[in-house]
């Protein structure tokens, strides 16, 4: 062999070799990429799976939040109707009280509150049905030194009475009775009823 070819030779081997190392220096690193790749989509997909899971886990809480608020308020309204029941059952019982009570009851509250010569406000229904009212009233002022009342226009105030006098009404009315009473006895009401 010639010394020219025996150098051509040897180029190539070289050649062959280097290129060997270069391929598997590539390899390698191809392999680290390849390695370092999966490495980080694992870390995402373990990521995203457990954002999905704590977001799957909020929503569910949120969920049951929101079932425990519909039943509160489901249950709130069902007391909030029987306490409407019972307060209107009330309303009811005073307005259809026997007359001659109703009268003592509407007597001793006028009587109460009258300072003399009001106005007298009652509903029709009571106008009709109490008609010696004014006059039994007027003889219980009059002997307590106060000045007769005044029957005025009769208004639908559903019940009770109204005293008017210079410009300030006193609200006896069944409604702003039972409404008062209602707030003054909600809670002692709603605990009876409830527990």
């Amino acid at each position: 062999m010639s010394q020219a070819q025996y150098i051509i030779d040897r180029i190539l081997e070289d050649a062959r070799q280097s290129e060997h190392a270069m391929l598997e220096e590539a390899s390698r690193q191809a392999e680290a990429l390849l390695t370092a790749a999966r490495g980080e989509l694992e870390a995402r997909r373990a990521e995203l799976a457990a954002a999905t899971e704590q977001e799957v886990r909020e929503r569910f809480r949120r969920a049951e939040v929101m079932r425990g608020l519909e039943r509160r308020r489901e249950l709130l309204a069902a007391k909030q109707a029987l306490l409407d029941q019972a307060f209107a059952g009330a309303r009811d019982l005073l307005l259809n009280m026997p007359e001659g009570d109703y009268a003592d009851y509407l007597c001793a509250s006028i009587l109460a509150n009258a300072r003399g010569g009001e106005e007298l406000i009652l509903c029709p229904r009571d106008r009709e049905r109490l008609p010696g009212l004014l006059d039994r009233l007027n003889a219980a002022l009059t002997q307590a030194g106060k000045q007769p009342l005044v029957l005025g226009p009769g208004e639908e105030i559903g019940g009770g009475y109204l005293l008017r006098s210079a410009g300030v009404t006193v609200n006896q009315s069944l409604s702003a009775i039972l409404r008062q009473a209602r707030e003054a006895l909600q809670g002692e009401a709603a605990t009876r009823l409830f527990d």
